[in-house]
């Protein structure tokens, strides 16, 4: 299993934007061959950060994934 890790911190005033791009991202994602699971998560000691954790079946499910279309936009 290959696990795929971004953490990003983002000022108040881009959270909504954040959080809306991320919900499109995801459900493209969470179909892609060899997705296992993608997942958003906002720090609770800190609600600045966010985590986006991505699980992959292989090393070649999450290389496809970066060439796809979805992951390009």
């Amino acid at each position: 299993m290959i696990t795929v890790t971004l953490r990003i911190e983002v000022p108040p005033e881009r959270h909504a934007e954040v959080l809306k791009t991320t919900r499109l991202i995801m459900g493209p994602t969470r179909v892609m061959p060899g997705c296992i699971s993608c997942r958003f998560y906002k720090d609770t000691e800190n609600p600045n950060i966010m985590t986006l954790l991505e699980e992959w079946e292989s090393q070649s499910d999450l290389d496809q994934h970066i060439r796809s279309d979805d992951y390009r936009k």
